[in-house]
Order: structure tokens, then sequence, then C-alpha cells
């Protein structure tokens, strides 16, 4: 007698037939998310390396109020001024002074006696202004002040010797304002602010930093391995070569500013006739603090535009040229990769 194939079939071969399209179903689903995972993990890997370590260069200050990020703001409208500190001492020819600060301006004027003359005033919005103090350390080789915000790490000693490390919470900015003795040799640094030495007839040691055009101690600056223009340490990015992060930002992609928009086609042509004909587009530009300079990040074409790369230079508003050397290399997903490297 004749059976049917379910009668015929064994058990499991009845519940494969009976299940085999939601099994199959099933499967297929936990496939796809599976995929679905380890390309999300792909992503986030890919991410997390794109991003340099530029980002919080300055970590290593704290939690400062930076103000408007160039000193500017940072007596102005809307934050209370304390009395102002005095100290006088005499000084010989033959000894230096060493002014230290961090967040604020120093203004240096050449004095009338043989007396350095100075008065530091602190502005604030909500923090406490005694937790800052004004450190003098007088010795054989002279004098030096500096500004102590609390911080984890503290060091003020003789011959300039200054160290802030993570800095607690605050918005608190301290402003020298320094008389000189006639032949008095002075050094003199801030991190955040103007500092201006003027009618001083000792050596100075001041050198200017071109992103800001603002006047630091040599030791404050660092000069830009993409570039090699001189810059204050506020701007490096972190890591073992000192190099302008807004340059580096524009050329890994982290940045994508568009200023002085009117400028681009200028700044193309002169970038491809230094490269010799190449193929150039502005991508990205960010303007300085002190409005006179841009740093560029700029796509180069060659082999009929087959080849990409990006360029980053710096360029001189005012003088309508290219500052430095021009630095090449390709974005990859890692970042950007200089040429050679």
């Amino acid at each position: 007698m004749d059976m049917s194939l379910d009668q015929s079939a064994t058990p499991t071969r009845r519940f494969w037939r009976t299940w085999r399209r939601e099994i199959i179903r099933g499967a297929v689903l936990f496939i796809l998310v599976i995929c679905g995972g380890l390309g999300l993990r792909a992503v986030f890997h890919n991410v997390k390396a794109h991003i340099p370590e530029s980002l919080g260069s300055l970590g290593s200050f704290g939690d400062f109020n930076w103000g408007d990020g160039e000193g500017g703001d940072l007596f102005g409208r809307g934050r209370e001024v304390g009395d102002p500190w005095e100290y006088r001492v005499l000084l010989k020819r033959t000894q230096h002074l060493w002014i230290r600060n961090t967040n604020g301006p120093i203004d240096v004027v050449a004095g009338t006696g043989d007396s350095l003359v100075i008065r530091v005033e602190k502005s604030w919005r909500t923090s406490d202004p005694q937790t800052v103090q004004l450190v003098p350390v007088l010795t054989e080789r002279g004098v030096t002040i500096c500004a102590m915000w609390e911080a984890r790490e503290q060091r003020c000693d003789d011959g300039g010797d200054y160290r802030l490390n993570g800095v607690k919470k605050n918005d608190i900015a301290v402003r020298f304002t320094v008389q000189v003795p006639r032949n008095v040799p002075i050094n003199a640094s801030t991190v955040n602010g103007g500092l201006d030495i003027d009618g001083v007839s000792a050596p100075v040691e001041a050198k200017t930093c071109m992103w800001s055009g603002r006047r630091a101690h040599p030791d404050d600056l660092c000069v830009c391995v993409l570039t090699g223009i001189p810059f204050h340490f506020e701007f490096a990015a972190s890591g073992e070569q000192p190099y302008l992060q807004p340059l580096g930002d524009l050329l890994h992609g982290v940045r994508r500013t568009a200023d002085a928009p009117d400028r681009w086609e200028d700044i193309a042509f002169k970038t491809s006739t230094a490269l010799r004909g190449s193929r150039c587009r502005v991508e990205t530009a960010h303007i300085s603090p002190d409005k006179r300079h841009l740093a560029i990040c700029s796509e180069v074409r060659t082999l009929l535009g087959l080849r990409v790369h990006q360029a980053g230079l710096l360029y001189s508003i005012e003088e309508g040229s290219i500052v430095g050397r021009i630095a090449m290399g390709k974005r990859t997903p890692k970042g950007w990769i200089g040429a050679g490297s």
C-alpha cells in the first residue's frame, strides 16, 4: 500500500519541511544583525582614528575661561576689577626681570628711576579673585614675579621658572603694568593676552607669534613643522612634532571654516604657481586672531586630475602672499598624512 510523503518521512524531515522558512528567515536576520554590529564598530573606530591628537592641546592648563581666545575681553564689560597690587624693588643693571602670566596682558614701559614698579589688577565674573596669588621671588640674579592660579601643580622659581598644570575651573584674568629701570633686561610671557613692550632700553627677550601677532618670550614659541613659521605654544597641537593646530584641523578635516572667501581665487592661483601649475582649489580657510593671516587647506590635483592631495599653507592677507612652506599630503580615514611620512 502506498504511503504519503509526510507519513514516510522521519520526524526530523517533517520538522524541517514545516519550519524551514522560519529557520532560514531567522538565520538571515541573525547574520544581518551581526554584520550590522561589526559595521558600526568599524565606523566608530574609523571616526575615532580620524580625530587627531590636536584636539585638546590645552588640556594641561585645566578649565580656564579664555575669554574670546585673544585676551581682548578679559577686562571688559560685565567683569569686576579689583584693587591693584603693587610691588617695588631696587634693581641693579646686572640683574634681570622675569614676568610670568597665563591669562591676561602684560604692558611694559620704561621707568624713570632705579626702582622696578609693578602694578597688577585682577578681573573676574564669578570666581574668587583671592584664589590667584602674585608671587615675587627675589634673588641675586634679579626678580621673578608670577601670577599663580590654583592648580594641581604649581611652580614659581628663580630665573622665570614657571609652571601651572591642572588649573581649577575659574574665570580670573590678571593684567601686569610694569615700569622697568633703565638697562635692566626683561623676560616676559603670557599665554592668553597681549605683550606690549615700549621704550625699554635694555635687551628685550621677546619675539612675535606669526599666528596671533603677539610678542612672547622665545622659549614660548614653536616652529611649525608644516610651514616653518614661529607660533606660540598655546596654538600647538599635541604630539612629538609641533604644528599649528588650526592648520592641522583643516588638513585633518575636523574644522571646515570658510573665512575670507573673496581671497580664495587669488590663493588658489598663487598655490598653483608655487606648485608648478598643479590644479588647486581652496577647500577651507581659517583666519588668525589678529585677522592678518589665513590658514588654508587646498585640494591639489595632478596627473590630469586623477591624483588628489591636500596642501596646507599660511597666507598673509596684508602682503597677498604665501608665508613659509607649503605642506603636501593626503587625507586618509586616519587623518591627513604628510608626503613622505
